[in-house]
């Protein structure tokens, strides 16, 4: 699956992280942060992001491991459109909304690869 043994050393894992430090800095500024709601919504979202990497890295069962990354993804997408909400209410500006939703990206685009490189029947 890949050549590295602990998540830490992966990079896919290293970004997750990259984008949860990101979001949990834009959850604390002024109006972004009384919205106790969204704000939880956002962080969870990229944690699990970051956890479910580091399980799908970690996991030896590819079948686990391949559930883990789909995991990943969904709460990439989750993450993507929650960002989206808090533009729409001006929580963010537009330079952090960018910044932001393209790592999601990146880190979403590591995982479709993760994926790929399994063997067809563990993705299934």
């Amino acid at each position: 699956m890949n050549n590295q043994n602990r998540f830490e050393e992966h990079i896919a894992w290293q970004k997750a992280r990259e984008l949860c430090k990101l979001v949990a800095s834009l959850t604390k500024k002024d109006l972004f942060s009384k919205d106790l709601k969204l704000s939880s919504q956002v962080r969870d979202s990229s944690g699990a992001i970051m956890d479910k990497v580091a399980e799908g890295i970690e996991e030896h069962e590819e079948k686990d491991s391949a559930k883990c990354f789909r995991r990943a993804q969904n709460a990439c997408v989750s993450l993507r459109s929650q960002l989206h909400r808090a533009s729409d209410l001006n929580y963010i500006n537009k330079g952090d909304f960018e910044h932001t939703y393209n790592l999601a990206e990146d880190v979403a685009k590591l995982i479709r690869e993760e994926l790929q490189n399994m063997p067809k029947e563990s993705i299934v």
